[in-house]
């Protein structure tokens, strides 16, 4: 095994994440987003906090993700449309950054996933 990438699926994971990187420079890579799932825990204003996180941490990125849709075990219509713009700003956030969405959580949701993007990525 040449490298491992990781991925931190929340936010409470990323400074230990990012720490592996640096004692593991070249060795260990990593991704970080929120987990569809994971959506509900956060308050918009600790969501805004990783996204600037992730900004101040881009060195110790090669992707952003786990990001995407799971509505298997998410019923309620209010936290399925906060895991829809979570998405849409993960990928935009991917863009600004110049990495690629690295793990995406489908849950057979992935065309309705691939519709959402707009044409511009």
């Amino acid at each position: 095994m040449s490298a491992v990438i990781t991925d931190a699926a929340d936010p409470r994971l990323f400074e230990v994440t990012f720490e592996m990187v640096r004692e593991h420079s070249g060795f260990i890579f990593a991704a970080a987003g929120i987990h569809p799932q994971y959506v509900g825990k956060f308050t918009d204003q600790a969501v805004n906090e990783a996204f600037v996180e992730l900004r101040e941490n881009r060195r110790y990125l090669v992707g952003v993700g786990e990001t995407g849709l799971d509505y298997s075990y998410i019923l309620d219509e209010t936290e399925r449309e906060k895991q829809k713009q979570l998405f849409i700003r993960f990928i935009e956030l991917g863009r600004e950054l110049s990495l690629p969405i690295a793990s995406i959580y489908a849950k057979a949701l992935m065309i309705q996933m691939f519709s959402m993007m707009p044409s511009r990525y």
